[in-house]
């Protein structure tokens, strides 16, 4: 990619500003707070379009640092070249209104994507550009934070041979997925589940209840049917006495009392032939044999029935005995009762139990599940940690030859080499000694981080290049060195370097050594 032409209409200090370049080596040229940074960001956001955070951060994010100070509509364009094809790239970063166009110009197509820009032309995305061909000096850490930083930066380039991913990242990313403390937790549970179902294995009362039902609806049964014998004779009993009391014979008038009656009342009337006498004694004689027959009545009716004694007896018998037995099947009733509301207990204690049974059975489950898991994650990060090193073992060589071959060169000589040792440090070989990165100077820490993300840029670099972007990164490097990597990056392959700086020695050093380079002044 070459870009032709920017156009911001609003960015952070610019309003309708125009910049045109070149082939090769652009220089930005400005004062401190001329707005070199402001339009090399510029540059990145049409390429990625611009950072929008939420929260606390948003106040300080790119977008509200950018946003235009004097004017013009958030946003611009940029015109650039992909091979012979040009093309037209136009952005509005305004919240509400954003755009994103990209024209063919030569057609003056529109072209419909729907993906980023960086996944339509095949480039690296936002976070491999920034790790390698955006360097800003303003960004570099210095003293042990850059040493931090940039050993960091070598072990994920060459453990992975991409800044996209970090394994280390990915592997605590995996552990964090682990179910171990999961695995723990079911298995307390487990056991407490056990001691559980241990309380329902100790006696079977189920059948044990079911065995007494059945003895006490025997007894119940044979209770009633016994109590039927007894009111069955007790009925009997009954009929019988009814028939007694029906077949008794009323007394009978006695013939021997009312012959004496009439024998008197004849002898009454022979002798004393007195119609009256004759008649007071015989109304006296009827009167007197009335009252025998009542009393004789009476008598015989007052007289006990042997036979009725002897029934009555019987009766107050059976009603003794079917108390008793009333009593015994009310007894039979009540355990009974207490028989099936224990065996109703029993019953939900059961379904309890298969409720914890199947919850066992889950857990276990559940277990197996997380374990499998777990295998599985062991596995993928001894996989990973394996293809990382042999990533490692093949992309380190060439990172290794790379960085030292231009190590060698800017340094003229004075390091002979800078390798990646087997724990991934940075290790620079000097005079025949090795020094680890936290024993160099920052200049020379600065020099092996623009080396690696130099090497890092060049081997990463996907189908299409993009341009290589240095904000004020020359501060600590001294002449010497400094003409080197200018006469290095005029001799790389790299289609277009913008080097944005407020140091005319740069340009007095392009001039001295005739490389070709546009120039462009804030």
């Amino acid at each position: 990619m070459v870009i032709h032409k920017i156009q911001m209409d609003g960015f952070g200090k610019f309003c309708n500003k125009t910049i045109e370049f070149g082939e090769g080596i652009q220089v930005i040229y400005g004062e401190n707070e001329a707005g070199k940074s402001t339009c090399k960001q510029f540059i990145v956001s049409m390429l990625y379009d611009i950072e929008r955070l939420r929260g606390k951060g948003a106040k300080t994010d790119e977008y509200h640092r950018y946003e235009p100070k004097y004017g013009g509509s958030y946003g611009g364009m940029m015109d650039f070249f992909i091979g012979d094809t040009s093309y037209q790239l136009q952005r509005n970063f305004q919240r509400d209104k954003q755009e994103f166009i990209l024209y063919e110009k030569e057609k003056g197509t529109l072209l419909p994507i729907e993906q980023p820009l960086h996944e339509y032309f095949s480039f690296l995305n936002r976070e491999q550009f920034l790790n390698t061909l955006c360097i800003q000096g303003g960004q570099i850490p210095v003293g042990n934070k850059l040493k931090e930083e940039l050993n960091h930066y070598s072990q994920q380039v060459a453990s992975n041979g991409s800044m996209e991913f970090d394994v280390e990242i990915a592997i605590q990313s995996l552990n964090a997925k682990k179910q171990t403390r999961y695995i723990k937790e079911k298995e307390r549970e487990l056991l407490d589940i056990k001691l559980q179902l241990e309380q329902y294995k100790q006696v079977d009362i189920q059948q044990n209840l079911l065995e007494e039902e059945a003895q006490i609806e025997l007894k119940i049964n044979k209770l009633k049917e016994s109590l039927n014998e007894i009111e069955q004779k007790e009925r009997e009993i009954q009929e019988i006495k009814s028939i007694n009391r029906i077949k008794r014979k009323k007394p009978k008038i006695n013939l021997g009392v009312l012959v004496a009656l009439v024998c008197s009342m004849f002898v009454f009337f022979l002798v004393f032939q007195n119609p009256i006498i004759v008649g007071i004694t015989g109304v006296l004689g009827c009167l007197i044999g009335i009252f025998i027959l009542i009393f004789k009545k009476n008598l015989e009716k007052n007289l006990p029935d042997t036979r009725s004694v002897v029934q009555l007896e019987k009766i107050l018998l059976y009603q003794k005995e079917r108390e008793v037995y009333f009593s015994q099947i009310a007894t039979c009733e009540k355990e009974l009762l207490q028989n099936r509301m224990a065996q109703k207990y029993e019953k939900e204690k059961d379904h309890h139990k298969q409720e914890i049974e199947e919850k066992y059975q889950q857990i276990r489950q559940d277990i197996h599940k997380a374990e499998k898991k777990n295998k599985a994650i062991e596995l993928a990060i001894s996989t990973l940690r394996n293809v990382s090193t042999s990533i490692y073992n093949e992309f380190s060589n060439s990172l290794n030859e790379e960085l030292s071959s231009m190590i060698r060169y800017i340094t003229n000589d004075r390091c002979q080499r800078v390798f990646l040792d087997e724990k991934l440090g940075i290790q620079v070989e000097q005079n025949g000694k090795f020094f680890g990165i936290e024993q160099l100077s920052l200049g020379m820490v600065e020099q092996v981080y623009f080396a690696i993300r130099m090497v890092a840029g060049k081997l990463l670099g996907k189908e299409e290049s993009l341009p290589f972007l240095l904000d004020d990164i020359f501060g600590n490097f001294d002449d010497g060195r400094l003409i080197r990597i200018l006469r290095l990056l005029s001799q790389s392959h790299q289609p277009q370097i913008f080097i944005f700086t407020c140091n005319k020695r740069v340009l007095d050093i392009l001039y001295e050594e005739q490389i070709n380079f546009s120039y462009i002044e804030l």
